[in-house]
């Protein structure tokens, strides 16, 4: 029996040197069933994970989504209006990124006819410029010095240091010029020939500033400033920490929760006093509601000195809508046109009648409109 098994065992072995010889290749199996996932390959650059679930599963990220779709810049319709080549600009992402990345200059702020036709929401990429690009460190896609042009580029807004991310937002949320026979007018003339006829350029319902620029409101540069009793001075969330000051996202995108960075853009009581103001939202409220009802009776008195002219119809409304077929328009003089100037760049900005956006500065812009008007 041993002598049996041992021949068996020799016989196999025999099998297995001969089958190991290489000989002709059969043709190729079917494919086999799909192995489990493996796990998650290596990091990406300082440790962080490169893959999707970089952006696109974390918490923090999902939240940041989600403020993002209550915010202005997604909600808002006016993006729909981005086919203008001279809108585009600021209601379009790949308008914005055509006058950043051509360093568009400011008298000539428009994009060309097949970027206006790219009409979509401002997105993340408008303003994160590494996006898919390798890099997560979520670089702003400008923050340099903004020329406004509103002047021409004869004036600039520039916040530096820990506030230079606000140039991104100036870049926009600055005053659209006022029009004249050969462009933006040259506003020094309102303020040198107070008492001259108005004629630089038509008055109709369209003249105006435009809205969402709150940005020379609180940088304190771009308004139309007649010498008056009240000194241009700032604020100090305009001029602290050596005059860098704080900057937009400070306010507008307070981490108040532990987990967002406010990508809804609404500034409101409980970022400021996460921020600077001592957790205290009541004492806060308090201090500050008396320079508010300041500011309104500012707003009112200069919209009542410019309707005077008016002889019994209102020159503006509100809202500094000019009303374009009150006969009185003809009489107006710069320092008018100044004042609408001015009572338009702060009745549209809400944190100005807040008294949050440079109070000192928007005080002196609507006193010294008043005084030049009596």
């Amino acid at each position: 029996m041993k002598r049996l098994i041992r021949l068996i065992s020799l016989a196999t072995i025999s099998v297995l040197i001969f089958a190991s010889c290489e000989g002709p290749m059969g043709p190729v199996g079917p494919r086999g069933e799909r192995g489990e996932r493996g796990e998650r390959g290596e990091t990406g650059r300082d440790g962080q994970d490169a893959t999707c679930n970089r952006c696109h599963e974390p918490a923090p990220i999902t939240a940041f989504y989600d403020d993002y779709y209550l915010s202005g810049h997604y909600k808002g319709t006016s993006f729909a209006r981005g086919s203008s080549t001279a809108c585009a600009p600021c209601h379009t992402p790949k308008g914005f990124l055509y006058v950043v990345e051509n360093n568009t200059p400011p008298n000539q702020y428009v994009v060309d006819a097949k970027t206006a036709s790219l009409v979509n929401p401002i997105n993340c990429k408008t303003c994160h410029s590494t996006i898919h690009k390798g890099n997560y460190d979520w670089t702003l896609t400008t923050t340099a010095a903004v020329p406004l042009i509103m002047w021409g580029g004869k004036k600039t807004i520039e916040f530096t240091g820990s506030a230079a991310s606000s140039n991104l937002c100036a870049k926009c949320h600055q005053p659209r010029p006022i029009s004249g026979n050969s462009g933006a007018i040259d506003y020094s003339a309102l303020v040198s020939a107070p008492t001259a006829i108005y004629n630089l350029s038509t008055l109709n319902n369209r003249t105006s500033i435009h809205y969402s620029s709150q940005a020379v409101l609180y940088a304190g540069v771009g308004g139309i400033e007649f010498e008056g009793s009240t000194p241009y001075t700032h604020s100090r969330h305009r001029s602290m920490s050596g005059g860098v000051g704080i900057s937009c996202s400070r306010c507008h995108m307070p981490n108040t929760d532990g987990l967002t960075e406010g990508h809804t853009f609404i500034a409101t009581l409980k970022g400021c006093t996460v921020s600077c103001h001592s957790n205290n939202q009541d004492a806060l409220r308090i201090r500050m509601e008396p320079l508010v009802a300041e500011l309104a009776q500012l707003i009112s008195d200069l919209a009542d000195k410019i309707n005077k002219i008016g002889n019994g119809t209102n020159i503006i409304s509100s809202d500094g809508t000019i009303n374009q077929n009150n006969p009185e328009l003809s009489k107006l003089t710069n320092a008018h046109v100044g004042a609408i100037i001015n009572y338009q760049l702060v009745v549209n900005d809400a944190g100005a009648k807040a008294a949050a956006h440079n109070y000192p500065y928007v005080k002196a812009l609507l006193q010294n409109s008043i005084e030049v008007l009596e």
